[in-house]
């Protein structure tokens, strides 16, 4: 199974509708993994095009992995808007000597009509070029030679040009020079010793000022001929490539080969100048999101394409690709317009008739779904666990999961269609295929029910109604069925028969809701419904009128009974018609007795306005398996003005704390519990978050984060903030958080911060910033630029003394605000920072980021807790331990304006566990803390006045009211 690429997020084209005259298909054209390096080649009749293309796994990029690429794969087409895919050809598993790196290669058909496929992959003691061939373009390949055909540093995308007429080929490879070599008709050996082509500013033109080289050539070259013109395509111009081109006329090309010396079996490579003349840029550079490029120029049935890669599927980046194609255009004088990269693709070729069978993996775009493969003898059948020449390959479609669909385009109904028949296979409960038209929630022409079928391979057709299918439409297969289950079923083929007039029963479709059942009671049934098909494409249901035959069960109208363990095959008839179905009837006491349920995360914060909180529930069963009872679970929340909970996710809409309690009951035993704790606050940043010792959420940058103890509270300390010598910004190295969706454009939040450094010089700068992923200069003070920074506020600093940020800020409309987003603490920018006088530790706490528009509920009092209620300014206070935080909310009587709210904690011995100073806005009555509860907190001290810095009130404090509130 390969790794799914989950939401294909690119832009689909409009749907066409039956009068459109000009209908595209989209780039990238596989969505079913990341491909690279395409290899186009056109059959001998020239009816199909092949692609070849390299394979980039989901690894590549991430963990210091680079290119992580194992195998190629093959597709195929007759109208460049439907893609085929034909699987795995070959691995660098072919050449026993390989050692790894399946990069980019390209096949031909050789003079005995056999298929060669040239491979750079890494050889014993550097990259090599090797050759395997194969008697069909889909495989299986062998290696032709047991060796390399040549091997040397960066010796890699090769490129061959067959003449049939002459019984002539040539072979182009090489990075960052280019060599050459015709072959003799063998296709695996040489005829001319290789050389290496000089890069002469008149063969690959100049480079760009600024770039640390001279010429333009850089890689992946592709040599071939067309209308008296021999064209070598390549990457070029440097980090990020374009393509370009360089060319001459056929003879000049010819008469150039002829004066080569022969091959005389030696690795030594002389450097000639070549035949070629710097022509011009094909496809310039643009937002590909990749830093290379592959040309594969084709003509196929009257049309020129150009086929490149790109990084434009979901999840992609530089090691992660995605071929594209689109046509291109060549000048009588040999020349070639520029190609503009688009999403549409080209236009179609032609119609696809939906009445021969289709490959399920057919498709022009696609969703969510994989592909894979499986073999089968061609003389008995047999499934066979390698491919060989006596072998079929079947690729068919898997990994499904509710909501992938299938795009097929331009598909031709004709007068109409009746029915649609598909080869599915399922070891579950199934689901079934929706049939739409011209978009994936377009008209429903039909749905196929699939269920359990006996298990995977065990394939069976099952056919649908049909209406409404008429002309040419893009056809969508809608997967349905228990949403986060990725693999519902298979499917390997489908085809339509065409209505008719007449009222014909063609066909009948059982389908049972379950796959396994007991005989104990709570689990001991199914319920089957039978829908008679006729080729008029009508449909009716017969449960009741179906013939049923089974041993394991008892049927009754449409409801199955198990009275016996065994797997059960289901004779259904009706009207002559037969099928059959499969059912599971166990002993699932174990399997399906809920042992106990786990929720993730264990509690929740949210913020009030922010995005809701996506939690995942796991039911462990008796027996050990667990499922994903996310969407099957029931949740209540024991305060529903705070959050509402449903289906997976916990949506804020109040400040405050309650718990959410999961339940899911599994077909037998009784019904499980967790507990969800929620807290809803205004806060972003928790002040800090220190005091369970963790430095979470914290992360460090190019630094160490720790915690210690001053006098009883939690502060984080910053240190060893190492110099980045490749950017010196070291002076930005230290403690970040990072914002996911939690910040808002358009909104105003508040900010507070104490830090203090003790080694250094007397006094330092230091600023309370944003930015986005690049580190941030001290006065940088800009918003939604490329790095999408901005400088909160910058203070002076004095050694050993503790210095507060605070203030406001608004995030304007449009501001970058990717889920890179980070607030940290830098000193100000030097160019050649010390450590002693730039670089030194520093300590921060009780950081506050706060949503001023947060309505914070008015709390009840707490009777008897004022100790001072005539003062002017009067407030009332509560606390709670809620799942793990103390909860305090303190209400004053009017508006707090320009105060700071005080919070001390104390244990049971009258000992200082915690302080807090949270300067309040000029907008709020409420100010609201929430923070980890250590177990050692037994009542809180809570005032409200002036001044900030010291730990109690002085006697002349303007404003001062006493909270004792036992938590």
């Amino acid at each position: 199974m390969k790794k799914k690429i989950n939401e294909v997020l690119l832009s689909c084209v409009t749907a066409v509708g039956m009068l459109q005259t000009a209908v595209y298909a989209n780039n990238p054209i596989v969505q079913t993994r990341y491909t690279a390096d395409p290899a186009p080649m056109v059959s001998a009749d020239g009816e199909t095009l092949y692609l070849f293309t390299s394979h980039d796994e989901p690894e590549g990029g991430e963990n210091g992995a680079m290119y992580v690429m194992n195998d190629w794969n093959l597709y195929s087409t007759q109208d460049m808007v439907n893609w085929t895919d034909l699987g795995v050809p070959a691995s660098y598993h072919v050449f026993e000597w390989s050692k790894g790196d399946a990069w980019a290669i390209q096949t031909v058909r050789g003079f005995d009509g056999k298929y060669y496929l040239y491979a750079p992959v890494r050889g014993q003691s550097s990259t090599a070029i090797g050759v395997a061939v194969a008697d069909r373009p889909e495989g299986p390949y062998k290696d032709a030679l047991g060796k390399p055909l040549t091997e040397k540093p960066n010796f890699i995308d090769p490129s061959v040009y067959v003449d049939y007429e002459s019984e002539r080929a040539f072979i182009v490879w090489g990075n960052p020079d280019p060599y050459f070599a015709e072959l003799n008709p063998d296709m695996v050996t040489f005829k001319t010793q290789p050389v290496r082509i000089n890069k002469t500013t008149t063969a690959f033109g100049t480079a760009d000022a600024g770039k640390d080289r001279e010429t333009r050539y850089e890689e992946g070259p592709w040599i071939y001929v067309r209308n008296g013109y021999c064209y070598l395509v390549y990457a070029g111009n440097g980090i990020p490539e374009d393509l370009e081109y360089s060319v001459c006329d056929n003879d000049t090309f010819l008469a150039w080969v002829d004066t080569l010396p022969k091959a005389d079996g030696t690795e030594e490579y002389a450097a000639v100048e070549g035949p070629w003349t710097y022509g011009d840029v094909l496809m310039p550079t643009f937002d590909s999101g990749t830093f290379t490029n592959h040309p594969g120029p084709i003509d196929f049935k009257g049309n020129s394409y150009l086929f490149y890669h790109t990084a434009k599927l979901p999840g992609a980046n530089g090691f992660r690709r995605s071929v594209a194609v689109d046509e291109m255009t060549y000048n009588s004088d040999g020349s070639i317009e520029a190609v503009v990269p688009t999403t549409s693709g080209p236009a179609k070729l032609k119609n696809l008739d939906p009445y021969s069978r289709t490959e399920a993996e057919t498709m022009a775009f696609s969703e969510g779904l994989e592909t894979d493969e499986y073999y089968t003898n061609t003389e008995t059948g047999a499934v066979t666990d390698t491919f060989t020449n006596e072998d079929t390959k079947n690729v068919y479609v898997t990994g499904v999961s509710s909501g992938d669909y299938i795009k097929v385009a331009n598909v031709d109904f004709g007068s109409g269609a009746g029915t649609f028949t598909a080869s599915v296979a399922s070891a579950a409960k199934g689901g079934e295929i929706e049939l739409r038209l011209d978009s994936k929630d377009g008209i429903l022409i039909g749905t196929l029910p699939v269920s359990y079928t006996g298990g995977n391979g065990v394939w069976q057709e099952k056919t649908a109604a049909v209406s409404g299918a008429e002309g040419v439409r893009d056809l969508y297969l809608v997967f349905k069925g228990e949403e986060r289950v990725e693999d519902l079923f298979d499917v390997d083929h489908w085809r339509f028969t065409q209505k008719t007039d007449e009222k014909t029963l063609t066909a009948i479709n059982a389908s049972i809701d379950e796959y396994k059942i007991d005989t104990r009671d709570g689990a001991n049934t199914a319920n089957m419904t039978v829908t008679a098909v006729y080729s008029d494409g009508t449909s009716e249901d017969v449960t009741s009128q179906a013939q049923v035959t089974s041993d394991n069960i008892t049927y009754n109208n449409g409801v199955i009974t198990g009275t016996s363990y065994g797997d059960a095959v289901i004779d259904v008839s009706y009207g002559g018609v037969s099928e059959q179905v499969r059912l599971l009837v166990k002993d699932m006491e174990t399997e399906e007795k809920v042992a106990s349920l786990s929720v993730e995360p264990e509690s929740v914060k949210l913020v009030y306005g922010g995005t809701p909180a996506d939690v995942t529930v796991t039911a462990v069963y008796e027996d050990g398996h667990t499922e994903d009872v996310t969407l099957k679970a029931d949740y209540t929340a024991a305060d529903s003005s705070v959050v509402s909970a449903g289906n997976g996710t916990i949506a804020p809409l109040k400040v405050g704390s309650t718990n959410v309690t999961v339940s899911f009951k599994g077909r037998l035993g009784e019904a499980k519990q967790a507990v969800i704790p929620v807290t809803v606050t205004s806060n972003m940043i928790i002040n800090g978050d220190l005091e369970t010792g963790s430095t979470e959420p914290w992360v460090n940058y190019y630094s160490t984060l720790s915690v210690e103890d001053e006098g009883g509270n939690k502060i984080l300390k910053v240190s060893d903030r190492v110099s980045d010598e490749e950017w010196e910004q070291g002076t930005a190295n230290g403690a970040h958080y990072t914002f996911g969706s939690e910040l808002q454009t358009g909104k105003t939040y508040r900010y507070s911060a104490r830090l203090k450094y003790t080694e250094g010089p007397d006094t330092r700068d230091f600023a309370m910033v944003f930015w986005n992923g690049w580190q941030k200069y001290f006065d940088d003070t800009s918003w939604g630029d490329e790095y999408g920074g901005y400088n909160l506020q910058t203070v002076t600093a004095a050694k050993g003394e503790w210095v507060t940020f605070s203030g406001t800020v608004t995030i304007p409309e449009g501001a970058d605000l990717s889920d890179e987003f980070a607030l940290g603490f830098v000193t100000t920018w030097v160019a050649d920072p010390t450590a002693e006088n730039d670089l030194m530790d520093y300590y921060i706490d009780d950081v506050t980021f706060a949503d001023m528009d947060a309505e914070d509920p008015v709390a009840t009092e707490d009777p008897g807790s004022s100790e001072e209620p005539d003062k002017p300014l009067t407030t009332v206070s509560k606390a709670e331990r809620i799942g793990g935080n103390i909860v305090l909310t303190t209400t004053a009587s009017e508006i707090i304006t320009d105060k700071v709210l005080h919070v001390a904690l104390y244990d049971e011995n009258d000992k200082l566990v915690r302080y807090m100073q949270i300067p309040t806005s000029a907008s709020e009555k409420t100010a609201y803390v929430v923070f980890e509860d250590n177990d050692s907190a037994e009542y809180a001290k809570v005032f409200i006045w002036d001044s900030i810095g010291q730990m109690t009130p002085s006697a002349d404090a303007e404003t001062v009211e006493i909270h004792k509130i036992h938590i």
